[in-house]
């Protein structure tokens, strides 16, 4: 039995749930998922759950920015902690965050070695003009071509 992976609607749902917005409660956030999620569309060549990460990274920041100015409040027998809903966010966004390093890490470990054998290789010519002791070909440069000055045209 094969792996069958969510589709885009499904991963925009699981963010909207897992940030704990609604489309009454932060409908500015709730609604910029799915445009989040288009707009790191190339990050699932790259590896699957990248696109995840990167939309639900920035659906915390949006969060964030929303509840920024929420603060604890108290009022005789009753009190609102506003303040952990930032906490939280803050946590959701350091996990997306944290996915986001360790997926990066496996992608860079696989890159393959530039190899190969240099095969163009071009000389730089001496000018026709009185000799330069500075000049890089008299200190073995090996792309100088030291040419004589009749050659130049």
């Amino acid at each position: 039995m094969g792996c069958i992976g969510i589709t885009g609607p499904e991963s925009v749902a699981q963010i909207q749930a897992d940030l704990g917005v609604s489309a009454s409660v932060y409908a500015d956030v709730y609604n910029t998922v799915p445009f989040l999620w288009d707009s790191f569309a190339d990050k699932a060549s790259f590896y699957p759950r990248l696109q995840y990460a990167y939309t639900r990274r920035e659906a915390a920041d949006m969060l964030l920015g929303a509840l920024r100015t929420n603060v604890d409040a108290e009022r005789l027998h009753s009190s609102v902690s506003l303040s952990q809903l930032f906490e939280n966010a803050s946590k959701i966004r350091q996990l997306a965050q944290d996915l986001i390093d360790e997926i990066e890490k496996k992608l860079s470990a696989n890159l393959a070695p530039m190899t190969g054998q240099i095969t163009n290789k071009t000389g730089r010519r001496v000018p026709p003009f009185a000799p330069n002791p500075s000049n890089p070909g008299y200190r073995g440069d090996p792309l100088i071509d030291m040419m004589p000055p009749e050659t130049f045209g």
